[in-house]
């Protein structure tokens, strides 16, 4: 991301409103960092020339030494300024100084051996200098800022030793985790080539899971503060996932199992993922899941807090989905498309005659019409018809006929006597009403009552000898195309 796409995407996760809090142990370089950033950044792209003369008035002043200038929270500028950056990126912007957390070693604390007491607005009894710089640099972090900075030292910019810090530094990194703030730790050093401050940096980036950036406040300059705002975008919180699946997946419904894995599988993680740069780590654990090959990351909004990633399952998983949906055994695409080819062909017999299997359901009898490539004509002839001449066409169609029969058998066991012929009836009734489905495949005699019923059916339907069928056939034509007028039924 360029600079700006950086800040319009802060601007957009602080609704336009960027509040820095600069917070940390006393004399770590908190003003000199406000300082040099508002002189870099801020001031330049302040378009109304007296906003910006007194946002530059109103600067912090910062020195060398042990001894705690700052003495209150201080907003600067006093009223937020709207900074427009390279022209088309404007927020509100200010920055928040505050007193810090105390160090040991720090001056300024006392006044002729006794606490120094301050009056604050957050109290009407006078209290200590440092318990009215903890209250107000807390205040800072729960109420004022929208974005963090949280400002310590390696030990090498003053007179204060790096252990002195640890205490406050790691006061500041749990208030600003206990409200939610994101924030990034601003590694104030003299030369940033130390190797020991490199590798302080590296140890405070694990102990407090926040980015550091390793600066000298004295020498901030743009790329420094680019790079310190880019740093903060990944500790935004999360707010939605998009998470894309192959289509078909969605054919196969909803509460299908492979769903349903998937769909716990990522709810899961993503109840595990609280800031942006949390996303990439927990979800790839999605291939954990059978279902799933590969994720991918394809896009994060950091304006927005949206993640998008794309999740592809195994090819192998897409011909089993196919072969359970279709009964048909799909291992590569030769099958799906000698599978696919069939099922058109059976679709184009079944299309002509799935309005007369609906007759059929519904009223008995069903017809299944002719298509033109049924029909035949014959040669046209002339005839001579009363007072005159005509042309005689004759046409001819196949056409199917089907007629829906309730066929009836009966099954008698003989099981014994009349207390075991009722025990049966009880049994049979029992599971009936308990499990319809069931009964079918009650044991009697060796034969399941499904298969004795098959066999009763059969029997029955069996019955129609082939000559019958065909006088059927030739009696319903003639009715067709004779009429019934004069058709007398005679069953022998």
């Amino acid at each position: 991301m360029n600079g700006n796409e950086i800040y319009e995407n802060i601007a957009k996760r602080t609704d336009g409103q960027i509040y820095v809090g600069v917070v940390g142990p006393v004399r770590s370089g908190k003003s000199t960092f406000i300082k040099r950033f508002m002189e870099t950044l801020v001031l330049p792209n302040i378009e109304d020339d007296a906003e910006r003369r007194r946002a530059r008035d109103e600067l912090p002043q910062s020195s060398q030494g042990k001894t705690v200038m700052t003495t209150e929270p201080k907003f600067i500028p006093e009223k937020a300024v709207t900074v427009r950056v390279d022209g088309t990126s404007s927020f509100l912007l200010r920055m928040i100084d505050c007193v810090g957390f105390i160090v040991e070693g720090a001056e300024g604390l006392t006044e002729d051996g006794r606490p120094r007491m301050v009056h604050t607005p957050w109290s009407q009894e006078a209290m200590s200098f440092d318990e009215a710089a903890e209250f107000g640099t807390r205040k800072v972090i729960s109420e004022h800022c929208t974005i963090a900075m949280l400002v310590t030292t390696d030990g090498t910019i003053g007179e204060i030793p790096r252990e002195n810090y640890v205490a406050a530094e790691e006061k500041t990194a749990a208030e600003l985790k206990k409200y939610g703030k994101p924030f990034v730790v601003i590694l104030n050093c003299a030369d940033t080539r130390d190797p020991q401050s490199n590798a302080l940096a590296y140890e405070l980036e694990e102990k407090y899971g926040a980015p550091v950036a390793l600066v000298n406040c004295t020498q901030l300059d743009g790329d420094d503060i680019v790079r310190i705002l880019e740093m903060i975008l990944p500790q935004f919180p999360v707010t939605e996932f998009d998470i894309m699946l192959p289509d078909y997946l969605s054919a196969l419904g909803y509460g299908h199992a492979v769903n349903k894995s998937i769909r716990e599988t990522a709810l899961k993680l993503c109840s595990r993922v609280d800031k942006i740069k949390d996303a990439a780590e927990a979800l790839s654990h999605m291939t954990d899941d059978e279902n799933i090959a590969s994720v991918t990351i394809d896009n994060t909004d950091y304006g927005t807090g949206r993640v998008t990633l794309t999740a592809a399952t195994d090819p192998g998983l897409y011909y089993a989905s196919v072969s359970e949906i279709s009964g048909c055994d799909i291992r590569d695409d030769a099958d799906l498309f000698t599978a696919v080819k069939r099922m058109r062909q059976n679709e184009l017999i079944y299309g002509k005659y799935a309005q007369a299997l609906k007759q059929t359901e519904e009223t008995g009898y069903g017809v299944a019409g002719p298509e033109l490539s049924d029909m035949s004509i014959e040669t046209p002839k002339v005839v001579k018809q009363t007072g005159g001449y005509g042309v005689k066409l004759t046409v001819s169609a196949h056409t199917t006929h089907m007629i829906g029969v309730d066929v009836v058998t009966e099954i008698n066991p003989v099981v014994g006597t009349e207390q075991q012929s009722s025990d049966l009836v009880k049994y049979l009734s029992d599971e009936f009403d308990r499990a319809p489905e069931n009964l079918w495949n009650t044991n009697m005699f060796g034969k399941t009552l499904k298969e004795l019923a098959d066999e009763g059916l059969s029997q029955k339907t069996d019955r129609l000898s082939e000559q019958t069928r065909h006088k059927f056939a030739e009696t319903l034509q003639r009715v067709i195309n004779e009429g019934s007028s004069g058709m007398i039924c005679i069953i022998l």
